[in-house]
C-alpha cells in the first residue's frame, strides 16, 4: 500500500506545481468538502516530521477543513524547557513524561468526542523511535535509560488500550521529508526561544550538530517505524512543494488533495 502511496503523492505534485496560485486556491476550498466527509467517520491521524517541517501547519489546516480535533505538543512544558538547557540529566524524564502527555491526549478526545476524527501534530513513535535512539548515541541518554523507555512506552499504551477499551494506534500516519537544509532554515526563522539560546548561560539550546543527527534518523523513520506500526504512511516530500507556510496555496493544496487521495486508497 505504502508503495500505491508514494506513486500517488508524486503524481499530485506534478499536478499542482503546473497550476498558479489562485488555481491551487480554489481547488483546495473544493476538495475541502471532500476532506471534511472523509473525516465524518471518526479517524486518528498522526503527522510526523523533524523540527521545523510544518507539522503543527499541516495539522491546523487540515483538521479546521476536514472539521477534525487537532492535538498539539504543549510548548510550556518546563520538561522541555529545562531539557533544552540540560539534555543529559532531563533526557529520560521528559520522554517517559510526553509518552503519557501524548496518549492522554489521544484518549481525552477520543472519549469526549467519540465521533469525531483526531489529527495530532506529533506521532506516538518518534519519541522511542527518533528521540531516546539519538539521546543514546549521543551518550545523553544511558542504555539502561533507553530500555526502561521502550518498556515504559509498550506498558502505557497497552494499559490505556485494554483500560478504557480503545484503539491508539492511528489510521494514517502523514510523514513529512525535505532536506536538512530546509529543516535547519526553518528552525532558525521561527526563533523559538526554547530551542535558540543566545546567552550561554541559559544552555545551548537545539544546536545544528543534534539537529543533523535527527535529521539522520529521521531519514530510517519510516522503515523504523514497523517495528511499532504496520499501517499506512503517507511521505510527503517537501523541498519542491512545502506545506510549513499557511499562506502557501500550492503547499496546502498538496495536503489536502494527498489526504483525500490516500484515504481513498486506504479505504478501498
Amino acid at each position: 500500500m505504502n508503495c500505491e502511496l508514494e506513486e500517488m503523492v508524486s503524481e499530485v505534485q506534478e499536478e499542482i506545481k503546473s497550476m498558479s496560485k489562485n488555481d491551487a486556491s480554489g481547488a483546495m476550498w473544493d476538495e475541502s468538502d471532500e476532506l471534511k466527509e472523509k473525516l465524518s467517520e471518526p479517524k486518528l491521524i498522526m503527522v510526523s516530521g523533524n523540527l521545523g517541517f510544518g507539522k503543527s501547519t499541516i495539522t491546523k489546516v487540515l483538521a479546521r477543513l476536514g472539521q477534525a480535533i487537532d492535538i498539539y505538543e504543549p510548548l510550556d512544558n518546563p520538561l522541555l524547557i529545562k531539557y533544552y538547557d540540560d539534555m543529559a540529566s532531563f533526557s529520560e524524564r521528559l520522554q517517559n513524561d510526553l509518552f503519557n502527555v501524548r496518549f492522554n491526549d489521544i484518549l481525552i478526545n477520543k472519549i469526549q468526542k467519540p465521533n469525531s476524527s483526531i489529527i495530532s501534530d506529533r506521532t506516538t513513535y518518534e519519541d522511542p523511535l527518533i528521540f531516546c535512539k539519538v539521546l543514546t548515541d549521543s551518550g545523553l541518554m544511558s542504555q539502561e535509560s533507553l530500555e526502561h523507555t521502550n518498556w515504559y512506552f509498550n506498558m502505557k499504551k497497552h494499559q490505556i488500550e485494554e483500560r478504557y477499551k480503545t484503539n491508539l494506534t492511528p489510521n494514517l500516519i502523514i510523514n513529512l521529508k525535505g532536506s536538512f537544509q530546509t529543516g535547519w532554515k526553518r528552525v532558525q526563522s521561527r526563533n523559538r526561544a526554547i530551542e535558540i539560546r543566545e546567552d550561554a548561560k541559559k544552555g545551548t539550546g537545539l544546536t545544528q550538530e543534534f539537529y543533523q543527527v535527527l535529521h539522520n534518523q529521521y531519514e530510517t523513520f519510516e522503515q523504523d517505524l514497523k517495528l511499532l506500526y504496520q499501517g499506512p504512511v503517507l511521505t510527503l516530500p517537501q523541498d519542491d512543494l512545502g506545506v510549513c507556510d499557511i499562506h502557501n496555496s500550492k503547499g496546502l493544496l498538496y495536503a489536502v488533495r494527498t489526504l483525500n487521495k490516500a484515504l481513498d486508497i486506504i479505504e478501498n
